[in-house]
């Protein structure tokens, strides 16, 4: 729920549809309290995805994102933060090429973009349904890995 939203969004976002979970995989720190999570995602048209957050990693920072297509790769260092170290590598039939994309602090351009959502100069770029399809996958991951959606108790009856 703390660092596995952002593969989840991320995820949905560059499928631009909605997975499915294969297969999940939680490692506790308490009962019911996931301190790592892996999950396979499927989508309707046969692509695949793989997602891994971990809040006790044995690495000190570990945040990437690898994407494979049919005529190349797409490999990003640390795609959350581009105001920390940040490099984007592109394998693909022509040879590669590595860059590094400057950006700002994310916290303070979701700030500055829900201020002028608020002032009515911009829209949001995500909007509830899109809070709700990335809820709706995490849960189906909770539920995969055995454990329970977010929020409900062990004693809980959905009927009543």
């Amino acid at each position: 729920m703390d660092n596995g939203c952002y593969p989840v969004s991320l995820i949905r976002f560059l499928a631009g549809a909605e997975p499915t979970v294969v297969r999940a995989q939680v490692r506790l720190f308490a009962p019911q309290v996931d301190r790592g999570m892996s999950a396979d995602l499927s989508f309707p048209d046969g692509r695949t995805a793989h997602l891994k957050c971990d809040m006790l990693s044995p690495a000190l920072f570990r945040s990437f994102v690898v994407v494979r297509g049919e005529a190349g790769k797409l490999a990003v260092f640390n795609p959350y933060h581009p105001h920390w170290f940040n490099l984007l590598t592109v394998r693909g039939l022509r040879g590669r090429r590595f860059e590094h994309v400057r950006g700002e602090n994310a916290y303070a351009l979701q700030l500055r973009a829900f201020a002028a959502a608020i002032r009515g100069e911009a829209m949001l770029s995500t909007g509830p349904g899109d809070a709700i399809g990335n809820m709706r996958l995490i849960d189906e991951i909770y539920e995969k890995a055995g454990m329970m959606r977010r929020g409900m108790r062990a004693n809980h009856n959905p009927a009543r």
